[in-house]
């Protein structure tokens, strides 16, 4: 197949990801929760921001509503923050910021990374427990991290806020 042929095949791939995280296939919700997590475990956001899926070899671009990265939980262990991201991927993290989006959700850049992660409800409320009483940090794990307001929704790669 010539590369045009497989750039239209990749781009019209009919993959999408929605704001909670949940893929579908040409508007068909992907029901394996296994497929679910496999498709998680092999995105990626390119420089220019735009998300592709990879599993073995092979790619597509995927379509996102607004982030590609999502965390369902947080918690401190042994003086580190660990982050559970959709996948069943359990990492250190270091957090640069935590921001509230006009959708009043949280969202979370980690070390270093411009590719921010939406905090599904669980971290979300985590996040807002531990707010300090002036209302611009939040601490976890002993550490202090800036919250801020952003005024539109965090793409696939936005900069800190």
């Amino acid at each position: 197949m010539d590369e045009a042929a497989l750039e239209a095949l990749r781009r019209n791939s009919g993959l999408s990801l929605s704001d909670e995280g949940v893929f579908s296939f040409h508007g068909s919700e992907v029901p394996n929760p296994r497929v679910q997590a496999l498709f998680h475990r092999g995105l990626a956001v390119r420089d220019d921001g735009e998300v592709t899926l990879s599993i073995g070899g092979k790619w597509a671009y995927v379509a996102v509503a607004t982030v590609a990265r999502f965390v369902s939980g947080l918690a401190a262990r042994a003086g580190q923050l660990e982050a559970r991201f959709l996948g069943d991927v359990i990492r250190a993290v270091a957090p640069d910021a935590f921001a509230i989006g006009p959708d009043d959700r949280v969202y979370a850049w980690f070390d270093g990374d411009p590719v921010p992660a939406k905090l599904l409800r669980p971290a979300h409320h985590a996040v807002l427990a531990s707010v300090d009483g002036d209302g611009d940090c939040v601490v976890l794990g002993g550490t202090r991290v800036p919250l801020r307001a952003v005024a539109t929704i965090p793409e696939p790669r936005s900069p800190h806020p």
